[in-house]
Formats: structure tokens, C-alpha cells, sequence
């Protein structure tokens, strides 16, 4: 990891305004929400936390419907800094859902062929996620949408001598 102390406002402005174009070719609402108060610096991989980011909002304005809605949220926490991207598309069944960080994986998809993955999008980002200490999951209702998350921490833990955390 190339780690630096990243503006998470900075990441979020950035996969927001990339893909701006293709959301609203889709005719899809992508808009984010930051909190009022200072929205810390994270300690991670710019370019890895960015393509973590923009892997999740890809995906959302690729399963949302046209007229649809893409939020991008991001909420401070005492340990760290969670990303949501919430959409209100298809949304995932309940049979999809444990496996859909899985490389390769991609459930019974919704959604015209063309559109469909290499089903590797997910499993970087739950990667991504792992290599600062963080994690990835979802939340879905299938006709309803769905809500995916990246957790990071604020910092990275030290390493010592020996390459184990302290």
C-alpha cells in the first residue's frame, strides 16, 4: 500500500464527478452527502480507496433503472470512516447475497447482458477493503435496491520488526 493521509472529500468528489456523465446518459440522480462537520483524513491508498469507491458507484448507476437515484454517503465514526452507496435499482437476492464479494461471481443477474460484469468489481473492492483493516458488505431488498459499504479505518495499525500488528 502507497499509504498517505487522504481528504475523503477529496475521494468522494472525485468518483462522483467521473462518473457523472454516465449516470445522468442513464438519466440517474448521482449525488452525495458529506457531514456538516469536518470529514476527517483517512490514512489509506488514494488511488486503491478511489477505485474501491468508484468500483461500488459504478455498479449502483449499472443495476439502477433510468430515473433512478445513486447516493453517495459518508459517515464519520469514532475508528474510522464508512462510505455508503445506496441506489434504489433492482436491488440483490437473498441467495446472491453471501457470495457476491466472491471473484467471478455474478448472481442471477438483472439487467441486459451487455450490462453484465466480469463479477471481479465486488471481490477488489472487499480487497481493497481488507488491506487497510477495513471491510465490505451490502445490504439489499431485492425490487427495492441496494445499500453497499466500505469501512476504513482512520489509521492504519503500526507494524513492528517482525510485520505483526501492534
Amino acid at each position: 500500500l502507497q499509504l498517505e493521509m487522504v481528504p475523503v472529500v477529496d475521494v468522494v468528489e472525485r468518483v462522483v464527478s467521473a462518473l457523472q456523465l454516465q449516470a445522468s446518459q442513464k438519466r440517474i440522480q448521482l449525488t452525495s452527502e458529506l457531514p456538516a462537520h469536518t470529514v476527517p483524513l483517512v490514512e489509506a491508498d488514494q488511488a486503491l480507496l478511489q477505485q474501491a469507491l468508484h468500483n461500488l458507484v459504478e455498479n449502483a448507476i449499472k443495476y439502477t433503472k433510468p430515473d433512478g437515484k445513486v447516493l453517495v454517503r459518508v459517515q464519520v465514526q469514532p475508528v474510522g470512516v464508512v462510505f455508503q452507496v445506496i441506489d434504489n435499482g433492482s436491488g440483490i437476492s437473498p441467495m446472491d447475497m453471501p457470495r457476491l464479494f466472491e471473484k467471478f461471481y455474478r448472481g442471477a443477474q438483472q439487467g441486459p447482458k451487455e450490462e453484465r460484469g466480469t463479477g471481479l468489481g465486488l471481490a477488489i473492492v472487499k480487497s481493497i477493503a481488507e488491506r487497510h483493516g477495513g471491510r465490505a458488505w451490502a445490504e439489499s431488498q431485492l425490487g427495492k435496491g441496494s445499500t453497499f459499504y466500505l469501512a476504513l479505518p482512520l489509521k492504519q495499525p503500526k507494524k513492528s520488526v517482525e510485520g505483526v500488528a501492534q
